[in-house]
């Protein structure tokens, strides 16, 4: 779907408009007073709440009406600096609501002692063995910055550069020699126009990871022993705002080494598939690989189900039927692909489309086109429809799941294979022990793994192999009966459809005893 959710709950028009008459003193009266404390005061506190950084920084507001702006100041949160009275005389990070949009600065003054600090620290850090860890920047962004800014004889022209790489600027601060009488200043800026589009969620996650980004030179500037306090702030990176690798190879039950492996095929192939027996956690595994790639950054996510009526018209394009002043025409409408790219373009990050089911679909008449760009991701082709030229973002990936044990639809057109790289998911018997490791149950989960185990090694076959979800909801032991008659027996019954004999000792009333129920128990 388009991102129809144009706007937010908390700036419009109206704020910046306002917000510039701070400046004009002789406009201020009542009215200005009630319309700004309406549209920008409590706009802005409101948001800034929502950013919700009380945990790592210390939060101050200024309203500098000569300047036309509302500003928030974080400093860094750490005992010796709980009672500030001068921003000035310390490093901060300032957020600032003016005409012209939001900006978020970094600042040290000339005369400040975390100056002189900073520079020092970034020596330290990049002779230093976290370097890697702590300076890398996950996301590229157009970050400036600007020395002696305060100076209006030069031109700010001259004091402008542009920084993608974190550690290029560290170089720049420690191997440039800014003088003693320069102010350091890095700034981020988000357009007016920007602000008023982005909806709310989409506005916070983009305020919230400059301000991590520019965690580390706050750190740099605040404090002398800055190796001990990294890991911290790295865990809270990783943990509260971030989905990084350790954390989603956690949840997933996954080696995190063969995790990063998928996340590199998944970007160097741009898409890939998920195969393996029902019931694997295939969807469950899909999202959280999207939400390590999108948590944190500015990008999205979106799932669709492809079934066997799925088509071109669905998918890219097609002509839909449209009543307008009661005629009716044929319009050409976008289909879900299409919509997503036109989405992802708006966005600086990798945006995910999760395909559940991929292999339901004829996948050679539903991709169309798109087989030929998915294979060459860098060049465009022409729609059938529209003679329209049309690529791929690069910031889009794929991820689609694939039901293995499904005789019908477990061939995959071989040009297709291709251009896919295919991840197989098997049971992963740790994740459902984890799942009910805190759970009291009145019988045993090691029993029970043992029983699917026996159960996969009569099916010897992977595509078919008995799953781990069945079992994977609270209060398991009020539906377990329930869930085996219902589910595991029929699903037996069907693959062992010429030797029901084989199912015989997984039948209910057996399987109980196994795990330690009583005979006289109905679950």
């Amino acid at each position: 779907m388009l991102d129809t959710n144009k706007g937010n709950n908390f700036f419009s028009s109206k704020s910046f408009d306002w917000v510039g008459l701070l400046g004009v003193q002789e406009n201020y009266c009542t009215t200005t007073q009630y319309n700004v404390e309406h549209h920008v005061k409590k706009p802005f506190k409101n948001f800034i709440s929502s950013l919700k950084l009380d945990e790592i920084f210390d939060i101050s507001y200024l309203y500098d009406y000569n300047i036309a702006s509302y500003n928030c100041i974080l400093f860094f949160s750490h005992p010796e600096k709980s009672d500030l009275e001068n921003y000035n005389d310390y490093g901060y990070i300032q957020i600032r609501f003016n005409p012209a949009g939001i900006t978020i600065n970094f600042v040290v003054n000339n005369q400040s002692d975390d100056k002189e600090r900073l520079i020092n620290n970034c020596k330290k850090l990049l002779d230093s063995e976290v370097k890697e860890s702590f300076i890398k920047f996950e996301q590229l962004e157009d970050f400036f910055f600007k020395v002696n800014f305060s100076n209006a004889i030069c031109k700010p022209k001259q004091f402008l550069k542009i920084y993608y790489d974190f550690r290029d600027l560290l170089k720049d601060l420690t191997e440039k020699n800014v003088s003693d009488n320069e102010d350091i200043r890095v700034f981020k800026e988000i357009k007016k126009k920007e602000v008023l589009n982005f909806h709310d969620d989409r506005l916070i996650d983009k305020v919230r990871r400059i301000l991590i980004l520019f965690l580390p030179l706050l750190i740099l500037a605040n404090l002398d022993d800055l190796i001990s306090i990294i890991e911290p702030y790295l865990n809270y990176q990783n943990y509260n705002f971030f989905y990084g690798p350790k954390k989603c190879s956690k949840d997933i039950g996954i080696d995190e080494t063969e995790l990063l492996r998928w996340i590199n095929s998944i970007n160097r192939k741009g898409q890939i598939i998920l195969q393996g027996p029902p019931g694997t956690g295939k969807t469950f595994i899909a999202k959280k690989l999207a939400e390590h790639f999108t948590r944190g950054r500015d990008g999205f996510s979106e799932i669709i189900q492809f079934h066997p009526s799925y088509s071109y018209e669905d998918f890219i394009q097609g002509i839909r039927p449209r009543t307008e002043n009661g005629q009716l025409t044929y319009d050409l409408v976008p289909g879900r692909f299409l919509e997503f790219c036109k989405k992802a373009e708006s966005y600086d990050d990798v945006c995910v489309l999760i395909i559940d089911e991929i292999n339901r679909a004829n996948l050679s008449n539903v991709f169309g086109e798109l087989m030929y760009l998915l294979e060459y991701r860098d060049q465009e082709i022409n729609l059938a429809g529209s003679h329209q030229p049309f690529k791929i973002p690069e910031n889009v990936r794929i991820i689609g799941t694939m039901n293995t044990a499904d005789r019908s639809i477990a061939l995959v057109d071989h040009a297709l294979r291709r251009r896919f790289a295919f991840i197989k998911i098997a049971p992963n018997y740790n994740i459902l022990k984890r799942y009910h490791e805190d759970e009291e149950i009145n019988f045993s989960i090691d029993q029970l793994i043992q029983v699917l185990q026996d159960i996969n090694k009569m099916i010897n076959d992977p595509n078919y192999e008995m799953g781990i979800s069945f079992f994977m909801i609270r209060n398991i032991e009020d539906n377990l009966q329930d869930i085996w008659e219902m589910e595991i027996e029929p699903y037996l019954e069907e693959y062992f459809y010429n030797a029901q004999d084989k199912i015989e000792e997984f039948r209910w009333d057996k399987v109980k005893i196994k795990l330690g129920l009583n005979a006289d128990e109905n679950n």
